[in-house]
């Protein structure tokens, strides 16, 4: 298996179970929820995680750990350079090992 081969499996898998566990996060904390605005908030994270929208779910816990989800971001950005087809600037590199200590970290946050 070639080294991008290799790296958008071993990514798509993290990415895979981030946004499992997200949507299961977010759907068990939305089922007691009646608030429309804040029912509608929950709605529209779904699909910001169903749709691959990763930066949407990052963008609110900025707060919480600005360099936890910057580091989290610099594997979305190398990945999505990877994925399709570096054909711009690259990015700073992030191998699947490194990329692993930020995701999990964030998933932990999470609660996951």
């Amino acid at each position: 298996m070639n080294q991008r081969a290799d790296w958008r499996e071993r990514w798509d898998g993290l990415a895979k179970s981030t946004g499992t566990t997200c949507r299961g996060i977010v759907t068990s904390a939305a089922m007691n929820i009646s608030h429309v605005a804040i029912k509608r908030a929950f709605d529209d994270m779904k699909e910001g995680i169903t749709h691959g929208s990763f930066f949407k779910v990052l963008e609110p816990y900025k707060d919480f750990d600005a360099n936890l989800i910057e580091e989290v971001n610099q594997v979305r950005r190398y990945r999505n350079w990877v994925a399709h087809g570096r054909r711009t600037e690259q990015p700073a590199a992030v191998n699947p090992t490194t990329a692993y200590g930020p995701l999990k970290r964030f998933l932990n946050h999470l609660g996951a």
